[in-house]
């Protein structure tokens, strides 16, 4: 497997579900969690890292004290 192959995107869609709802009865977009169970687990922590890791930044970037400060 490539590197590239090995490596989805939390954006990438997933494959048609025929009938399936995108939405549930509550409003929650299913297509993301469908997205999430794709990944496998050690997809869905580099996932997770990669966007603490921005929201860190971000933080810092904005003068915002985090948890550890």
């Amino acid at each position: 497997m490539t590197a590239k192959a090995s490596h989805r995107s939390r954006h990438a869609s997933p494959a048609p579900l025929g009938d399936e709802p995108l939405v549930d009865e509550d409003g929650v977009n299913l297509t993301l969690i469908r997205c999430e169970l794709a990944l496998t687990p050690r997809e869905r922590l580099r996932e997770a890292s990669e966007f603490a890791s921005a929201v860190e930044r971000l933080r810092a970037r904005n003068g915002v004290a985090t948890d550890g400060d």
